[in-house]
C-alpha cells in the first residue's frame, strides 16, 4: 500500500527499486536467528521440516535440481493432453474464464512440480542410494563415510 518513493527516500535508494534492499542484506538477521535456530532444531519451523514428507524431499533435492529443468518440456506436453479435458470439466461448474484460466495454470505447475518430485524419489531409490552404495564400496570406505 506503501508507494515505492516512500522506500526510496526513506532508504535513499534513489532509483533503485525498494526490494533493492531486501536483496542485498536487510534481512540478513532474520536469516541469521532463523539458520540458527533450525541448527539447534529449537520452534515450530525445525519442528516442521523434521517430518518424513520434508526429510525424503531433502533427500531428493538434488535429484529435484536436476530434474526440473529437463521434465518441463515433457510435462507442457501431457498438460496439452489433458488440458481440454480439464477445461470442458470446468466449464460445467463455472463460465467464469479468470477462474478457469487461474485453475488450469494451477494445475499445470502442480502436474509439473509432481512429475519432478516423483521422479526425483524414484531417482534416489533407484539410482543414487545403490550408486552411492557401490561407490563406498569400490572406494573402500566405511559406514561412516
Amino acid at each position: 500500500m506503501t508507494p515505492d518513493s516512500f522506500f526510496q527516500t526513506v532508504f535513499c535508494l534513489g532509483s533503485k527499486p525498494p526490494n533493492f534492499i531486501l536483496r542485498h542484506g536487510t534481512l540478513a538477521p532474520i536469516y541469521a536467528v532463523l539458520l540458527y535456530n533450525l541448527a539447534l532444531g529449537r520452534g515450530w519451523f525445525a519442528r516442521l521440516l523434521s517430518l518424513p514428507i520434508f526429510e525424503k524431499l531433502g533427500e531428493a533435492s538434488f535429484g529435484i535440481f536436476i530434474f526440473q529443468g529437463p521434465m518441463i518440456m515433457p510435462s507442457m506436453i501431457l498438460f496439452a493432453i489433458v488440458r481440454p479435458l480439464l477445461e470442458l470439466s470446468l466449464k460445467l461448474f463455472t463460465s467464469d474464464e479468470s477462474f478457469i484460466s487461474s485453475t488450469l495454470e494451477l494445475f499445470r505447475i502442480g502436474m509439473t512440480v509432481a512429475i519432478v518430485v516423483g521422479l526425483s524419489i524414484v531417482s534416489l531409490r533407484y539410482f543414487e542410494r545403490p550408486v552411492a552404495r557401490w561407490l563406498k564400496r569400490r572406494l573402500g570406505l566405511g559406514a561412516a563415510a
